[in-house]
Formats: C-alpha cells, sequence, structure tokens
C-alpha cells in the first residue's frame, strides 16, 4: 500500500513540475513579447507550490535534488530568453522637456533646413529620407557622398512638395518661416525645430536629441562620443596656454558683421583658448561691425565666414578685398597674414559638424598646438 502511494505521489509531483516548466515557458514569451511581469496569481503560484513540497516530501532527497536542478533550469532558461532584446529602439519616444512625442520610428523624414539636411545624413539611413532642404547654395554636404543624396528630392520651403512626399517626420528650425511651421501644425505631421545653440554643449544635444527621435541610437552614440572627445581635447590644450598668451580674434563676414557674445562663434573662441574681441566690446548675437571698429579693436586673428546666402565666387572675392584693403593694414591680423577663410559652413552650420568648426577655430589660434 505504502509503495502505491509513493508512486502516486511520485505521479502527481511529476505532474506540478510540468505545470510550473509550462507556466513558466508562457511567462518569459509573455515579458519578452510585452514587457510585462509574470502573471500568475499568488494564488495559483502557492497551490501549486504547496503541491510540490508535500509530494517531495513523500518521494524523499533524490527526486528534491532533481526538483531543485530543474528549477534552476526554468530560471536560467528564462535569462537566456529575454536577454539581447534590447538593440531595437523602443517607442514612443519624447525628449526631455520637449510636448513632441514619437509613436513609431519614422521611415519618411523630410528636412527643411542645411543643419538638418547634415544630421539626417548623417544619422539616418537614406531610403528613410523623403527629401532635403536643398539650402545649401552649392556646398556640397560633408554627410555623404552626392550619390548617397542625389536622388533625394528638394523641398525648400515649398509647402506643396513638402507635403506631396507624404513625410510622417519633420525637422527644421526655429528661423524657419511661419507660415510653413503654421501649415506643419495644422498637418498634425510630428515637427522637431531646434532652437539655435550657443555653446557646443547645445549643439550636442540637438545632435542627441534628434538622433533619439530618429532611433539610431548606435549611429548617434558614435557621432555625439566623437564630438565629446574632440571638444575636450581642444579645450584640454586651450587649459594649458597662460593668460597673457591668449590671441584675440574676431569673426567676419561679406555683410560686415561680426558673432560676439551669445553665438555659437564666441563659445568656440572660448574653448580654443582665445579671446573674442566682439564679445569683449559688449557687442550681443550677429554684431554689426563697421571697417572703422575693426581696426580700433585691432584683432591678432580674423576668421572670415561664409553665409549659407553667399556664393563661393561671391565669398572668395570678399577675402582677397578684404586682405588688400589699404584702410585695414594697420591691422595685427592683416599685417601678419592671420586671416582665414571658412567656406565648409562647419561654423555657420547646425550640425555635427560644428566641431570641425572648433577645431578650425583652434587651429587659426594656435597653428603650433595642432601641427
Amino acid at each position: 500500500m505504502k509503495r502505491i502511494l509513493k508512486k502516486r505521489l511520485a505521479w502527481l509531483l511529476v505532474l506540478a513540475l510540468s505545470v510550473v516548466l509550462l507556466e513558466g515557458c508562457g511567462n518569459k514569451n509573455t515579458r519578452q513579447g510585452s514587457g510585462t511581469t509574470d502573471t500568475r496569481t499568488a494564488a495559483e503560484t502557492a497551490d501549486i507550490a504547496g503541491e510540490t513540497q508535500a509530494a517531495s516530501a513523500e518521494i524523499g532527497g533524490e527526486d528534491e535534488t532533481k526538483a531543485a536542478a530543474d528549477d534552476k533550469l526554468t530560471a536560467d532558461g528564462g535569462d537566456e530568453t529575454t536577454a539581447g532584446t534590447g538593440d531595437e529602439a523602443k517607442y514612443p519616444r519624447q525628449p526631455e522637456g520637449s510636448e513632441l512625442i514619437l509613436e513609431a520610428k519614422p521611415e519618411r523624414v523630410a528636412s527643411l533646413v542645411f543643419g538638418t539636411d547634415e544630421m539626417l545624413l548623417g544619422l539616418a539611413e537614406t531610403s528613410h529620407i523623403a527629401g532635403l532642404s536643398g539650402l545649401d547654395n552649392g556646398c556640397v554636404y560633408l554627410a555623404a557622398e552626392p550619390s548617397a543624396y542625389e536622388s533625394i528630392p528638394v523641398v525648400s520651403s515649398n509647402a506643396e512638395m513638402l507635403f506631396a512626399l507624404e513625410p510622417d517626420f519633420i525637422i527644421g528650425s526655429g528661423w524657419l518661416d511661419e507660415d510653413l511651421k503654421a501649415q506643419i501644425a495644422d498637418s498634425k505631421i510630428p515637427y522637431y525645430g531646434y532652437t539655435t545653440p550657443k555653446t557646443m554643449d547645445e549643439q550636442i544635444q540637438i545632435v542627441e536629441e534628434l538622433g533619439f527621435l530618429l532611433g539610431e541610437d548606435e549611429k548617434t552614440a558614435a557621432v555625439v562620443n566623437d564630438m565629446k572627445k574632440r571638444t575636450e581635447a581642444v579645450k584640454s590644450k586651450a587649459a594649458a596656454i597662460p593668460e597673457e598668451e591668449r590671441v584675440t580674434v574676431m569673426a567676419y563676414n561679406m555683410h560686415e558683421s561680426s558673432s560676439a557674445k551669445g553665438t555659437i562663434f564666441d563659445d568656440m573662441v572660448t574653448l580654443a583658448g582665445g579671446i573674442n574681441l566682439s564679445a569683449q566690446a559688449g557687442l550681443e548675437g550677429t554684431a554689426k561691425i563697421s571697417k572703422e571698429q575693426l581696426v580700433e579693436l585691432n584683432p591678432q586673428v580674423i576668421i572670415l565666414v561664409e553665409w549659407a546666402a553667399d556664393t563661393d565666387e561671391e565669398f572668395q572675392a570678399f577675402v582677397e578685398t578684404l586682405k588688400n584693403d589699404e584702410s585695414l593694414q594697420s591691422v595685427d591680423a592683416v599685417k601678419n597674414g592671420r586671416i582665414y577663410a571658412s567656406t565648409d559652413n562647419s561654423i555657420t552650420n547646425v550640425s555635427q559638424f560644428a566641431v570641425d568648426g572648433l577645431e578650425f577655430v583652434a587651429k587659426c589660434c594656435y597653428p603650433e598646438l595642432y601641427r
């Protein structure tokens, strides 16, 4: 009789363990697929555990060891099943402090300014780009070879063309045409518009936010880490420059203005270890500078900056005219041949290539440190 009872109890244990294993497998799939926790109720768990414990007590220590081993396999299997599921970008996504929420990874993105063109080309697959702004005035994009984007439609500021592309995400800037922004808002298509950054840290944050929204976590991390690493390298070199040896710098352009306090150029000069004379003079933002003021401030270095609206031919003619201007021959930068022309939009363009602009400014200020 005892032998029969033991056999029955043994069968009960096998059945109970089967239930535990089967339910464990079912719950593992639930966690992997939906991120939810174990759905078994506490009462069910207690009942199964109680039945297993009673049967195990009758059968003896050898079967307890087997049951414990089976439980460990179940637990180990659960860890293996749920591992490696974090590679795919999870949505919805919302940048911190923003009202914008993307419910799914965008598949057709349209860019409306040159900066977002560059960021989009550097962070997203071209198959996900519905259109680019084309506001480059003939400049070649730094982010990709022409073959990567020559077949992508050019949107410019044409609302009709923009909406005909059926984008599911639109990116631009705070200074985008207000009428166009209003039409985008009416369309209910998600829109990300950056505010012009005043520092390299803000520029890096813009790249990080856009990459996050695009769901390109790996590419974004690589780009952002590169920007941070190169920025820190410039700061490290600047830290060793004595205060009395720091050069005075000015940005200037063919529209007779300079980048003063509150501009990313000002931050670049500071990071590079220079002194931005326009900011030191109390000017703010993009400030008008006459030739007389240029002579009075007398910078040791002048960096001529090409804007997107300038053609290369016009800008090069301006560079030569400034170098040979008789009224500027007393300026240190002109006398010593320290006039440098930035022609690749890396200083004025809001993109990942701002770090190129930073390095350009640093090399103009201290060429001996970057040989």
